[in-house]
């Protein structure tokens, strides 16, 4: 019998490009093999790859029906799948979708299906990476008053920590940069928004901050009791990953 080949869908990354993705799949009767982001797929020898276009129109139809049939969580879910830095996250949340399709608001006590367990896996990943963030991120003081924040996290959670950083400051300007992504977060004070940081040019650090590390380096080194002194522990409260950009593990 003769295997019909995979297919494989890419589209433009966005939530709503997603959404069209599934709208696809559900018009078509198809099970696409792997969903991915335009210039972050491998093609499969074989496989029929097909561009699917954003259309808004589409994605509001998935989303409202997302809504009224498994409802609100599944959607969210689904969104996370889209920040996922895994290979098979949007192609699970499509499965997770349409089982969400047939059995409604029961997909949430099917502890024991595959497909939740796996959509669980992937939501719980980014909400994990952006929770981290919303602790370990550093923000420095540029000239013109502006917070900057580097980061390089696997998943994309810029979106996610973004309105909590606009809460919390309110009134002060500030930028987070997702270096791997080459995508900033910028908050004006009144709104904030995401762009792409190709060409970005910043200022340079303010004066007050370079008096600021020195004083929180010298706090950091002064508290650390040296015989407590426990590297391994550290490392599991705090991985080595995410100190690349914080100032207390800055050596210059």
């Amino acid at each position: 019998m003769k295997r019909e080949p995979d297919v494989i869908y890419i589209y433009d990354g966005t939530f709503e490009g997603f959404l069209s993705c599934v709208f696809e799949a559900f018009l078509k009767k198809e099970a696409p093999s792997l969903i991915s982001k335009q210039n972050a797929i491998q093609l499969s020898v074989g496989a029929e790859v097909k561009e699917i276009a954003t259309d808004p129109e589409k994605a509001d139809r998935v989303c409202e029906g997302i809504r009224k049939k498994p409802g609100l969580k599944a959607l969210t879910a689904a969104y996370h799948a889209t920040l996922s830095n895994e290979e098979d996250a949007e192609a699970a949340a499509l499965r997770y979708i349409k089982l969400g399709f047939e059995i409604g608001k029961n997909i949430y006590g099917a502890l024991t299906d595959s497909r939740v367990i796996r959509m669980r896996e992937i939501s719980f990943a980014v909400k994990r990476e952006a929770g981290r963030f919303l602790e370990f991120l550093r923000f420095s003081e540029l000239d013109g008053n502006i917070l900057f924040g580097e980061f390089e996290p696997e998943p994309n959670v810029l979106p996610l920590i973004m309105p909590h950083f606009a809460d919390r400051l309110k009134t002060q300007p500030f930028i987070i940069h997702d270096k791997g992504r080459r995508l900033a977060g910028v908050y004006n004070t009144k709104e904030w928004s995401l762009v792409s940081s190709v060409g970005m040019t910043l200022p340079d650090i303010s004066e007050n901050e370079k008096e600021y590390r020195k004083l929180w380096k010298l706090f950091f080194n002064s508290i650390a009791v040296k015989e407590r002194i426990n590297p391994k522990l550290q490392t599991q409260l705090l991985p080595k990953k995410y100190r690349k950009y914080m100032t207390e593990f800055d050596t210059l």
